[in-house]
């Protein structure tokens, strides 16, 4: 493996770890019960001495850990075969049979792991289990991320998904609740399946899309919307044929090159990855919830827009009660509001207006790319360069890694570059319209919903970043338009601190005066220096990024 190579890998495993920690380490705070004073906390407190789980839902998946540590099954006993609860629905019970296990079998391995190095009881692993579950999202966003924009793009998006004010709020320490899967194992879904369709070699097509299969098979385990993402990703490519069709992209080769239909199949780079997952998906989710869990998990991608109806039956619909399904406002808190990460509106639980627009404008820019992409030609010398001047496999293709900025349009070598970057440019449009669209509909159905939106307006918002850096460093060499820049990102640094009204006594002095170092410490690195043509760019540069 070459040395650069190497050198990514290892820069890349030290910034998930970092990020890792961030994450964990902001949900762990949870059990200190942060603003109740110390001498009246003992009321949060059970008689473990353990703060008390935040909903009832938490307590409902601990008694069915425990009931599946304890015996084998979930629920207090077996009728027809199927476990039966009998504290709930008290005192006929019901049956928890069809209860998503994955859970109950992740705390239940965490408990067996812990207890190796120190003794503790299944209550303070179960607290425990969904900061540390839900802080693994760090992993696919970052890796997702990283193979579109740079580093500090991909480093953005973790820290917005990962710390999505609605995902947050529902994978503290003591929030014990099927969300700790749900960014973690749908991201990698997707990542998987995207590299099955991007790959150029067969092996790691097929690789990646049983990586793919694997995942959904277990995230159909783990919440009973798993089915959403298969919905999406199979809608995604079908937008993606259809566009390459419409722009004249050559995705599919004709069938007279090939001696039989599984031969031609199998060459398809994007069709072929896209069939399995499909085929090896059915089967494995055959395994893991059988035709009737798959049936039903269809029937609810439906059905899941009629949670909020009241005209479906003579009962109240209890869930237009539950103040996370109530249906979100767009902006919550009015101008002041537009900049703060919030549960209280949508464009809030995305990171703010500026991270909205951020989502905007990679969208143009996917959609100007692909447009300026229609009339390129090739360019440059195809034939190999001198040995002299050949660079490394992993330093070309980190070059040569698809990216949202428009400079490097027209330097194609090839005719197959141009397609490739066609095709990328395609998926990744197809794939963050749909995405971004789907998620947005669900929204409409409850605050909760933000969570799934996040993920994919958080990775556009990364990219974002990405490409701002790319075009500080490429494009701005005046030290004004530098220290203009420093300055509105001191502003957008401190405003929310400002707007900080519990827990944080004079936030709006101490905002203000972080706001005036920020801008004070720019203007001494970029105007205390010489010019910044005849100064160490990379400094000043470096501060503003």
């Amino acid at each position: 493996m070459e040395n650069q190579k190497v050198k990514t890998i290892l820069k890349s495993v030290v910034i998930i770890a970092i990020l890792f920690v961030l994450v964990f380490g902001l949900r762990a705070q949870a059990a200190d019960i942060g603003g109740v004073p110390n001498e009246i906390k003992a009321n949060y407190m059970d008689a473990d001495g353990l703060p008390y789980f935040s909903e009832m839902d938490s307590y409902f998946n601990l008694r069915m850990t425990q009931d599946y540590m304890d015996h084998g099954y979930f629920g207090d006993t077996l009728v027809n075969g199927s476990g039966w609860d009998m504290h709930s629905y008290y005192p006929s019970g019901r049956e928890v049979g069809s209860y998503q296990p994955m859970i109950a079998y992740v705390t239940s391995f965490l408990y067996g792991i812990v207890n190796m190095f120190q003794e503790m009881s299944i209550k303070e692993v179960a607290f425990w289990t969904g900061a540390f579950i839900s802080s693994f999202a760090v992993i696919p966003v970052y890796i997702f991320t990283r193979r579109i924009t740079n580093d500090y793009g991909a480093i953005a998006a973790t820290l917005i998904v990962a710390l999505g004010p609605n995902y947050i709020t529902h994978t503290f320490a003591g929030f014990f609740d099927t969300d700790m899967f749900n960014v973690t194992l749908p991201l990698f879904f997707i990542l998987f399946f995207v590299e099955a369709v991007k790959s150029d070699k067969l092996v790691h097509r097929i690789i990646f899309a049983i990586l793919s299969v694997i995942t959904i098979g277990i995230y159909s385990l783990s919440w009973t919307g798993y089915m959403f993402y298969p919905a999406v990703m199979i809608i995604v490519m079908i937008v993606f044929f259809i566009l390459c069709f419409y722009l004249d992209i050559e995705v599919l080769e004709p069938f007279k090159n090939y001696s039989n239909k599984l031969s031609w199949l199998v060459n398809q780079k994007e069709l072929f990855p896209v069939a399995l997952i499909v085929v090896l998906g059915a089967i494995g989710l055959l395994f893991t919830v059988g035709i009737g869990g798959i049936l039903d998990a269809i029937s609810g991608l439906t059905g899941g827009f009629s949670l909020l109806s009241t005209s479906n039956d003579v009962w109240p619909n209890v869930f237009i009660s539950v103040a996370e399904m109530q249906r979100p406002n767009l902006l919550a808190g009015g101008l002041p509001g537009a900049f703060l990460a919030n549960t209280s509106g949508i464009i809030n639980g995305i990171g703010g207006i500026v991270a909205f627009f951020g989502v905007l404008l990679v969208l143009f820019t996917f959609i100007q790319r692909l447009l300026r992409l229609r009339s390129v030609k090739v360019k440059g010398d195809s034939s190999k360069p001198h040995k002299s001047k050949r660079k490394a496999t992993s330093v070309r293709k980190e070059q040569d890694r698809f990216r949202i900025s428009l400079k490097d349009i027209g330097s194609f070598g090839s005719t197959d570059e141009i397609n490739r970057s066609k095709r990328y440019n395609v998926l990744y449009l197809s794939l963050f319209l749909v995405w971004i669209l789907a998620s947005a509909a669900a929204v409409t159905q409850g605050t909760r919903f933000i969570q799934v939106l996040v993920v994919p307006m958080g990775i556009c918002a990364g990219i974002f970043v990405g490409y701002a850096v790319d075009y500080v460093k490429a494009n701005i060499d005046d030290d004004r338009t530098l220290f203009l820049i420093a300055i509105v990102c001191s502003f957008l640094i401190a405003f929310p601190i400002t707007q900080i009204y519990y827990g944080l006594d004079n936030a709006l002095m101490i905002g203000s005066i972080i706001f005036v170092a920020l801008v004070v410490i720019s203007g001494v690195f970029i105007y205390l220096r010489k010019s910044i043509r005849d100064s160490d760019v990379s400094i000043k540069k470096a501060l503003v990024v």
